[in-house]
């Protein structure tokens, strides 16, 4: 899981200074990225991607589900995890 969520978290925005933070709670099963910073005036903030792994099924949580949602599917698909979407 935390591959899924370090390989998208390298993606730096191109626009504006932008930080992008992986977060992994590995006791509860909680993985995220998100963005942090200022992008001219403007205050950039939030959660980009989450993953919950509940009763050994990966659950995504994604404010534009249009953005993220095939290549998150194709990326787990690809480390062979059992999941719901």
């Amino acid at each position: 899981m935390e591959q899924v969520i370090k390989k998208y978290g390298q993606y730096k925005p191109a626009h504006g200074e932008v930080e992008v933070q992986t977060i992994f709670d590995r006791e509860h099963d909680h993985y995220q990225f998100g963005s942090v910073g200022w992008h001219g005036q403007k205050r950039i903030r939030g959660c980009v991607l989450h993953l919950d792994i509940k009763q050994g099924k990966i659950y995504k949580s994604l404010p534009k589900p249009d953005r993220f949602s095939k290549p998150v599917r194709f990326l787990l698909t690809d480390k062979g995890r059992t999941r719901r979407f």
